[in-house]
């Protein structure tokens, strides 16, 4: 896991590095860069710290469009969610990372975070103890408190509008697969007024109260109570949600995790192969060898920049003298 912490790392850093060649970048970018790969041979660095760092020094340089933009509102690329992970962060397949200042809601046991269009249904065992740290204080900061206990599960009999419908109705197949709006037919829980969504890593959540706000509605030709019977119907049948091929649902990781947990435990005679993993020694050695070739390149490209601003100053001052024994004559 180290390994291919520090191999993602450098090698997303290799890529910015040929950026700023190729546009002839700012000096204080190669600076930047080189205390970066520092810090990533340094065994002692903070690898979130310097994950977070790394993010923030490409986005002036390969994303400008999400300068000024709030976390919440950027989809990151494959290469940048897999450092963060490989670092520890929460993220998901969809190009979020975790930022406590996202949090909109504390739900108990799982935070809520907008994310683009949609919001994320965080578990909070989900996070690493250090984002769980944060998540609380941001929550506290802000007077974000979880709902009673009373109001955990779906037969709260306090529930209103939305809610109190489909607590009402009785589980049944009304509306058909291909009529059912916001992939409702891959819910797998409702909770704290929520319908739960699993999609590939993480979770989507759609609030009853959204219903009651007129931001979501049955699909045209049937009604609330209709739509409302068809998601419990497949909440209380996971066998016959439908098949997804998009990672909703059954073909989600949460759902999957599950079946390959059961079928571990059904049969425990297969032995997982191991593998040897590189020494620390000989790992660090060679990213050492990576780090002195990119910096002798930074040299190169820095003794290279000179030459030419020194042969650009002998031009101009060549094109001065020439002018001036123009004038002359």
């Amino acid at each position: 896991m180290i390994k291919k912490f520090y191999n993602k790392v450098y090698d997303l850093l290799a890529t910015v590095h040929q950026d700023l060649v190729s546009n002839k970048g700012r000096q204080a970018d190669f600076d930047a860069l080189d205390r970066l790969l520092e810090r990533l041979n340094d065994e002692s660095s903070d690898k979130v710290k310097l994950v977070d760092d790394i993010l923030a020094f490409l986005a002036p340089i390969r994303h400008p469009e999400r300068l000024g933009k709030p976390n919440a509102q950027i989809a990151y690329t494959d290469d940048e969610i897999q450092v963060a992970k490989l670092a520890g962060k929460y993220t998901t397949e969809d190009g979020y990372i975790f930022d406590p200042r996202d949090i909109t809601s504390d739900e108990g046991d799982a935070y809520v975070t907008p994310h683009m269009s949609h919001s994320h249904w965080i578990k909070k065992e989900s996070l690493s103890e250090a984002e769980r740290a944060a998540g609380q204080a941001y929550a506290k900061e802000k007077g974000l408190t979880p709902p009673s206990t009373n109001h955990q599960s779906s037969g709260n009999t306090e529930a209103k509008g939305a809610e109190a419908i489909y607590n009402r109705v009785k589980a049944a197949k009304k509306v058909p697969l291909d009529r059912m709006p916001y992939n409702l037919q891959h819910t797998v829980e409702v909770k704290n007024g929520s319908l739960i969504i699993p999609h590939y890593d993480h979770y989507h959540n759609i609030k009853f109260e959204w219903f009651d706000e007129g931001l979501y509605e049955a699909p045209k030709g049937y009604t609330l109570e209709e739509l409302f019977e068809t998601v419990k119907y497949y909440v209380e049948h996971p066998n016959e949600r439908p098949h997804s091929d998009s990672g909703w649902g059954n073909a989600s990781d949460h759902v999957q995790r599950n079946h390959n947990s059961q079928a571990a435990n059904n049969n425990q005679t297969e032995k997982p192969t191991e593998e040897k993993p590189q020494t620390e020694k000989l790992r660090r050695k060679n990213l050492a060898k990576k780090n002195r070739k990119m910096r002798k390149q930074n040299l190169q490209n820095q003794k290279n920049q000179r030459n030419q601003k020194k042969n650009h100053h002998r031009n101009q001052r060549n094109i001065r003298l020439k002018l001036k024994r123009l004038k002359k004559n």
